[in-house]
């Protein structure tokens, strides 16, 4: 039977090989939910679960061999950065070791990246730009293609994981593990697709995605410093996973005695993160003593360079609201023949503020630093006073911080003044949360056992036309005008629980067409109309044989499945042929 939905009678949006038109009325609906998270929990573990958190500034992993145990190797956190060498373009050291090589200027043959990961950019789209080529940090002239720099670095440290693991007595390759690595929740499709087939080709093949904060969510219950009266059935909590490039940010309910999690709102932030802060004193430094000579120096003395580098980056933690830290912060350098020549004192007024440098220190006032981390530091404030306004009805109970950029005390002291009525908690490990969480998610998958749909998700289908309405995808069948819409399967701000499944069958549009072409769409719009408003993105398109042209349209049913998990998978069967096409596409947390 075919459903008529007030005017309109829905089609599904298909077309024939060359490129004839055809389309599907609409004939059944059906919602369906697969079992309660506490029945999908892993009894036992089939593999080791390794968890990677894949970070700006710095990364690190932790592992679990068993339900009960997981280490975090800590003193394995090490700068997110890779050297190359010029000649085979392999990986040749990461993190400390390439630093350390890097630093002792050992660096004619070799190519230098850092903050590989805040290279992707967010906002990117879609898989026409994965042909991506940076430019390394030294030397600047030499660029390379940024999967290839990620593939390599995760080959790398794989490797070295497996190595370390290894170490206590298994023998375990590669294969034998379940990888988990975390992504931010910002990043679109592109993104996440980029870190699983980088890291498959780094040799990681069962490989999932978990989004920082949600990982970060489930090492809560864990934590000591959280008191157990938050950690209840009905606690509502915003966490706050601030990181070096991006800020995280999610709200989540406690809903039963067994930890698990109900998402209150889709997961949020920006790149708000604390390397911010390392970009404006930079910019300092080059106001300093020119942009010209700073890049000089980066070219023939990287291994100075370096020095100033570390510096910015402890620096910028200490600094307090109270003024209970020093009167002037030194930045150490190690440059002056190389950029002041003879000069070891001089003094200049910058865009940030009046600076001073002393025998190999560049003496910034608290006042400058401090205005130049509060500026990096307010955009986060802003963004949680949005979400506070945004979800006024959620009483929050505990505000839990979290992440490397937690460990800035400016940040910390900025949150409890404008947050007063709230409670705040920072996790105990805060640079460590992440990747325990990851471990976590491989082992409980589906402990948060709903999500705020982010977005509007559907296909493109066609209905009758109405005169007079801004319609501009329209054809003509047997007499018959036909205007092309959106059909939603789920709009923006449902809740989808952990593989919910939404089921549609269609039937031809005419009698002529022998093949369809499936397209997934999503939209900011809580009711968008058309596919074509300015709103409205394409996710997947794949296409499904429609050969019986001899039998009646009414018999040739076929059915659109949508599986809402981490991801959405969407499927097209063909009802008497048994013919079925499956694609999958990530959903959360769009950013394109």
């Amino acid at each position: 039977m075919i459903i008529i939905l007030g005017a309109f009678i829905l089609v599904f949006a298909m077309f024939m090989k060359e490129r004839e038109e055809k389309t599907f009325y609409i004939d059944e609906f059906e919602v369906f939910a697969e079992k309660d998270s506490e029945m999908e929990d892993k009894k036992e573990l089939k593999k080791p679960i390794i968890g990677i958190d894949f970070g700006s500034s710095y990364s690190g992993f932790s592992f679990g061999i068993d339900k009960e145990t997981i280490e975090t190797k800590y003193e394995n956190i090490e700068p997110t950065i890779l050297v190359i060498e010029k000649e085979t373009r392999k990986g040749y050291k990461y993190g400390n070791e390439a630093d350390n090589f890097m630093s002792n200027g050992r660096n004619n043959d070799y190519i230098y990246f850092d903050r590989i990961k805040t290279r992707l950019d967010p906002k990117l789209a879609n898989n026409e730009q994965s042909e991506i080529y940076i430019e390394a940090s030294f030397p600047k002239k030499y660029k390379m293609q940024l999967k290839l720099i990620i593939k390599e670095y995760l080959r790398l440290f794989s490797d070295n994981i497996i190595k370390y693991i290894n170490l206590k007595g298994k023998s375990y390759t590669k294969d034998d593990i379940q990888w988990v690595i975390t992504v931010p929740a910002i990043w679109n499709d592109y993104g996440k697709q980029l870190m699983i087939e980088c890291s498959r080709k780094a040799g990681m093949h069962d490989i999932s995605i978990a989004l920082e904060p949600e990982a970060a969510s489930l090492t809560m219950f864990n934590d000591n410093i959280v008191e157990k009266y938050f950690k209840e059935k009905g606690k509502k909590f915003m966490l706050i996973d601030a990181g070096g490039y991006t800020i995280d940010i999610t709200i989540n309910e406690i809903i039963d005695n067994h930890g698990n999690l109900k998402q209150l709102s889709p997961p949020s932030g920006g790149a708000y993160g604390s390397m911010n802060i390392n970009k404006d004193l930079i910019n300092l430094v080059e106001e300093m003593f020119g942009k010209e000579k700073i890049d000089n120096l980066r070219e023939k003395r990287f291994d100075l360079w370096k020095i100033t580098l570390d510096s910015i980056e402890k620096k910028k933690k200490e600094i307090k609201n109270d003024g209970s830290d020093a009167d002037n912060f030194k930045i150490d350098t190690r440059f002056e023949e190389n950029v002041c020549s003879s000069i070891y004192k001089c003094e200049k007024e910058t865009s940030y503020g009046y600076v001073k440098f002393n025998n190999n220190y560049i003496e910034v006032p608290r006042e400058v630093m401090k205005d130049i981390i509060l500026k990096n530091v307010n955009p986060i404030i802003k963004h949680i006073k949005d979400l506070f306004k945004k979800f006024k009805n959620i009483s929050i109970d505990v505000l839990i911080l979290t992440g490397g950029f937690s460990n800035c005390k400016l940040l910390v002291d900025e949150i409890n003044k404008n947050f007063k009525n709230c409670t705040h908690r920072i996790l105990s490990k805060p640079e460590t949360s992440v990747m325990n969480g990851a471990v976590l998610y491989g082992i409980h998958p589906n402990k948060i056992v709903s999500r705020k749909a982010p977005y509007t998700i559907g296909i493109s289908t066609y209905s009758y036309y109405i005169p007079g309405t801004e319609c501009k995808e329209i054809i003509s069948i047997n007499s018959n005008i036909y205007c092309l819409y959106f059909d939603i399967f789920k709009r923006k701000g449902d809740d989808i629980k952990n593989n919910e499944y939404i089921i549609k069958s269609y039937i031809p549009l005419h009698s002529s067409q022998t093949s369809s072409l499936i397209t997934l769409y999503y939209s900011t719009s809580n009711n968008p109309i058309y596919i074509d408003e300015k709103n409205v993105r394409k996710i997947v398109e794949f296409s499904l044989e429609m050969n019986e042209t001899d039998r009646k349209l009414e018999e040739r049913q076929a059915t659109c499945k949508m599986v809402f998990s981490s991801c959405i998978t969407v499927s097209a069967k063909n009802i008497l042929s048994g013919e079925e096409v499956k694609m999958t596409a990530n959903y959360y947390n769009r950013n394109d």
